[in-house]
């Protein structure tokens, strides 16, 4: 494979990437070598969230943890979001257990599921009011981080 040409690219896109890369640091380290300079690196990734498979899923990272990386590796943080709060965390979790219950109890299942999963995709609305944005506890829960950095 031809290796990509030092600080050539202007644009790096890591959707749901690095939690499937076995040395994370390795991988950013490519990312920030191939981006140009004044170049942009995106990234998605999960944090509380179902361990999945593409074909290995090896961890997760903390704001702080990737907030350090970056920095080390000479990139500034333009933006940091944390996606899902813990009311959506907790919702995804419930919806899934209703899933698993819809899947394998035929009829009792369904109806479950029919009347709580409404009810479920109401409450993860709530993750946008001040009682949950507000509070520091309930913020250490949520679903991952979308992340722009400049080099």
């Amino acid at each position: 494979m031809k290796e990509i040409d030092a600080d050539s690219i202007d644009v790096v896109n890591a959707i749901e990437l690095f939690e499937h890369v076995k040395i994370i640091q390795v991988g950013l380290e490519e990312c920030c070598r191939v981006l140009k300079k004044g170049g942009t690196f995106i990234i998605s990734t999960p944090f509380l969230f179902l361990i999945h498979a593409d074909p290995y899923d090896f961890q997760r990272w903390t704001a702080t943890k990737w907030k350090y990386e970056l920095k080390k590796i000479g990139l500034r943080i333009e933006e940091f979001i944390i996606m899902g709060k813990y009311l959506t965390r907790l919702s995804e979790i419930l919806k899934s257990l209703l899933e698993s219950i819809e899947r394998n109890h035929s009829l009792i299942g369904r109806i479950f599921y029919r009347i709580f999963s409404p009810i479920l995709d109401r409450i993860l609305r709530l993750d946008k009011k001040s009682f949950v944005l507000n509070d520091p506890k309930l913020n250490y829960y949520h679903n991952g981080y979308f992340i722009i950095a400049k080099k």
